[in-house]
């Protein structure tokens, strides 16, 4: 029953990854094992165990979140708040810390900045009252996330040298790494250079590389800071953001967070009055997604694409494809994921002004014809409009 509980630890770096959709089968794997651990310890009346292997079982889904991939968040809270209730009447403060600390990275990943903040600490006081290192020092590296996604650098930096140290007495080399490289950055970005190049110089001597949850952890971050930048107006911000999370996915060769940073770009450069860039961006989000073959990314690839076509004159096909990434939500949606939020003001003005050059009828039945497409038609059409962006007069908004 340990046996599969753990499994999960080997996704990681477990055999395999580097194959078109090896990280997957080795995250679905475990969470498999997982899930018979699970059942096997509720036979045995063992309820410890049962929350040990919840507890797995929530970090396996919460990795596939961070590589970009489709989770039922729902299904990972219910995992966290049973595994925490039993650990806590137990007593087990490091079982309790540590699925907080899963907590913590879940809310990151899907942009609840504050429920992430509260589990971190909550991860953190747990660790304080039994003495765990491990757990308080990434607490502290979430808390610093967090606080570089809001721009508080210097609390960042605090938090981030903090957890560096106590991962250090410990020995993890690879997270004390990844936490080295993001104060080099951090401190740049404070204006003290000397000390970047002493945070650069101490990562060049290491060996080992980074841990591969770490860079998609610090990736995520990126995308939440470039998200919540945009939406406070911090263009050039978000820009950077999003850039350094998209190097940092592709570093770990997560395709279907790639594709979903690249749609995030798409956007933002719409908004910069860049519709090159933006058709470009969104161009590559279908690329990334159709080889990942994930029905979100390519839904959302799909919606930039429709984006991007309405600005060259493609209302009709604009609601057509709109309708058929309506149809890969729903699919999607069916299957337990609860979807994707942060573009959908986006995606909805994308429509409105879509609606307001056809008219309302015709749109409705470009917008029911794209629902009834299958896949294959609906990437045909979307490939078409990435590949022949100038086709067709441009369109004026109609006068307000």
């Amino acid at each position: 029953m340990k046996a599969l509980t753990w499994s999960g630890l080997l996704a990681d770096f477990g055999g395999g990854i580097d194959r078109p959709g090896g990280l997957e089968h080795e995250l679905d794997l475990a969470a498999r094992r997982q899930g018979t651990a699970v059942a096997l310890g509720l036979e045995l009346g063992d309820e410890l165990a049962v929350a040990s292997a919840r507890s797995q079982r929530s970090l396996t889904l919460t990795r596939r979140g961070l590589a970009g991939l489709a989770v039922d968040w729902a299904e990972v809270a219910s995992l966290i708040a049973a595994s925490v209730e039993v650990f806590e009447r137990h007593d087990d403060q490091f079982g309790a810390g540590t699925v907080r600390t899963m907590e913590a990275v879940g809310a990151l990943i899907v942009g609840d900045l504050d429920r992430s903040a509260a589990a971190a600490e909550s991860a953190r006081d747990h660790a304080l009252r039994c003495g765990d290192r491990f757990v308080q020092g990434r607490a502290s590296w979430i808390e610093g996330l967090l606080a570089e996604a809001a721009g508080d650098a210097a609390g960042a930096y605090r938090h981030i040298e903090r957890g560096l140290l106590l991962l250090d007495e410990l020995g993890m080399g690879q997270e004390v790494t990844a936490q080295a490289g993001r104060l080099a950055a951090l401190a740049d970005r404070r204006g003290e250079p000397a000390l970047a190049e002493q945070w650069r110089t101490f990562v060049a001597g290491r060996t080992g590389g980074l841990a591969r949850h770490d860079v998609l952890l610090t990736a995520s971050a990126r995308n939440a800071e470039g998200l919540l930048a945009r939406r406070t107006g911090q263009l050039d911000r978000a820009l950077a953001a999003h850039r350094a999370a998209l190097a940092g996915y592709e570093a770990a060769g997560a395709r279907s967070a790639i594709a979903f940073t690249e749609s995030c770009l798409g956007f933002l450069a719409a908004e910069m009055a860049d519709p090159a860039g933006a058709r470009t961006h969104h161009a590559a989000a279908l690329k990334a997604a159709t080889s990942a073959g994930d029905a979100r990314a390519v839904a959302l690839a799909l919606e930039g694409t429709a984006a991007a076509g309405l600005h060259v004159g493609g209302a009709e096909r604009t609601a057509v494809l709109l309708g058929a990434a309506d149809t890969m939500w729903a699919e999607s949606a069916g299957s337990g994921d609860t979807g994707e939020t942060s573009h959908r003001d986006d995606v909805a003005t994308v429509a409105d002004r879509a609606r307001g050059l056809l008219g309302a009828a015709a749109f409705e039945v470009a917008h029911r014809r794209g629902a009834a497409m299958d896949r294959t038609e609906a990437l045909s059409l979307a490939g078409t409009m990435s590949a022949d962006p100038a086709s067709g007069p441009r369109q004026q908004d109609p006068p307000s």
